[in-house]
């Protein structure tokens, strides 16, 4: 069997991918999917190292950042191991390839607003917390995670439900509003900047939100990086169409990986503690600038 996990509510795509690696005994992870691929999988050391039952039935895990073309996959599901499971969890697909179009899958779509009030409801509850509807609403709005344009996902919802309950209360409209603040408009607004190239505004509005209270880079950076990966897909898609706040709009599919690295780098060098949260944005904002420069 093989399954693609994928979806645009990437936070419930990693949880479901992760149940099944826990669920399995000794699983097998997979750096990629290349020449050789079923051979590898047919290779009995490869879980003899890990089990020693060998009537067991095997199953094998690969994460990969974007699923698009693959002969070897496509060959492999001609010819499957009936022993053994292989499990694909995508962050992006190709859905025009043949691929896609043959493989079983299952995809993650963002929660409505019914289904996110129970999932923050049950969150905290978890947390021996509790949330109202109107805060839910509230905190929706302001991580953009209803609007249709908007790549914020539950990563973002729970960042922030996470921070709220360190104030130890009843997280309601009020608390949100003052805690949280308006990361949608925010990235929207320094994505703007950036295609527009008005840099003096630009770098204006990095040192305003750098000074708001429950500022975060990495919660910026991460807006934007999703919103480069959108862009990625559809161009990688040739659709000409664009969702999410997206900058460069015209910029190739090699800009784009570039841009995303330069994020991903900025967002890494935080948690490592090689940029201070409160300067990691106008650093990696100067990288993107520098880049288009470059590219010029």
């Amino acid at each position: 069997m093989v399954l693609l996990i994928y979806g645009e509510e990437s936070y419930l795509a990693g949880m479901a991918y992760q149940k099944e690696v826990r669920a399995s005994k000794n699983p097998v992870l997979l750096d990629d999917f290349g020449e050789g691929g079923r051979e590898i999988l047919g290779q009995q050391n490869l879980f003899d190292l890990f089990d020693s039952d060998k009537a067991a039935h095997k199953r094998c895990f690969w994460h990969t950042q974007m699923l698009g073309a693959n002969k070897y996959l496509e060959d492999y599901l001609k010819d499957q191991l009936e022993d053994v499971d292989l499990i694909i969890w995508a962050d992006n697909v190709n859905k025009n390839t043949r691929l896609f179009k043959s493989i079983e899958k299952k995809e993650y779509r963002k929660l409505s607003y019914d289904r996110l009030e129970n999932f923050c409801m049950e969150y905290m509850k978890t947390r021996k917390n509790a949330i109202e509807s109107a805060a839910v609403m509230e905190l929706a709005d302001r991580t953009g995670y209803l609007q249709k344009e908007s790549s914020a996902d539950l990563y973002d919802i729970v960042r922030e439900l996470d921070k709220l309950d360190c104030l130890g209360e009843t997280i309601t409209r009020t608390v949100v509003e003052k805690e949280v603040p308006n990361r949608y408009a925010d990235a929207f607004t320094l994505a703007r900047l950036l295609e527009s190239k008005k840099y003096k505004e630009l770098f204006g509005s990095i040192d305003v939100l750098s000074k708001e209270k429950g500022f975060s880079s990495i919660a910026t950076l991460s807006l934007l990086l999703r919103n480069y990966r959108c862009a990625y897909q559809e161009l990688f898609l040739g659709t000409g169409k664009f969702y999410g706040v997206t900058c460069h709009r015209d910029a190739t599919m090699q800009e784009l990986v570039r841009y995303m690295e330069i994020l991903a780098d900025g967002i890494r060098k935080v948690k490592a503690g090689c940029y201070d949260d409160r300067n990691a944005l106008r650093i990696t904002v100067i990288q993107l600038i520098g880049e288009a420069f470059y590219e010029e």
